[in-house]
């Protein structure tokens, strides 16, 4: 059985009536203008965020995403790793002259017990709100 024309005439009855209901509710070219102005303005803002060329180590350039993609994955991964091992000796000599204030029996106090709703909900009040984009 072959569903490639019945799919095919579904498709047209379905575009059909689509575009009836568009019709029916007003929808007019500038708004299909519209659509087609913010989709190249998000193809525009996308084409700025991604990196296009990069100038490797010898100095010479590439476009190739694959090349980009595997210098960008390893420049992360160096960044954020340490060849250096720390000893016991650099620790302590690290936290040697650290001055930790001692918490007082109040704050200690304040500090113990389960979290109550109430008071989470109190502190989050606080917060300042992040303004929208």
């Amino acid at each position: 059985m072959n569903l490639k024309p019945n799919f095919n005439q579904f498709m047209k009855k379905k575009e059909s009536r689509l575009y009836f209901e568009q019709n029916a509710a007003g929808w007019k070219m500038e708004n299909i203008q519209q659509n087609i102005s913010q989709f190249n303005l998000e193809k525009r803002n996308y084409k700025k965020k991604t990196i296009s060329e990069l100038r490797q180590q010898d100095a010479s350039t590439t476009n190739n995403g694959n090349v980009i993609l595997d210098q960008t994955e390893t420049y992360f991964k160096n960044l954020y790793t340490s060849d250096y091992t720390y000893s016991n000796e650099d620790w302590d000599s690290f936290t040697l002259n650290l001055k930790i204030p001692k918490l007082s029996d109040e704050d200690r106090d304040n500090l113990e017990g389960q979290l109550k709703y109430d008071k989470c909900k109190k502190v989050l009040e606080t917060f300042q709100a992040r303004p929208q984009h």
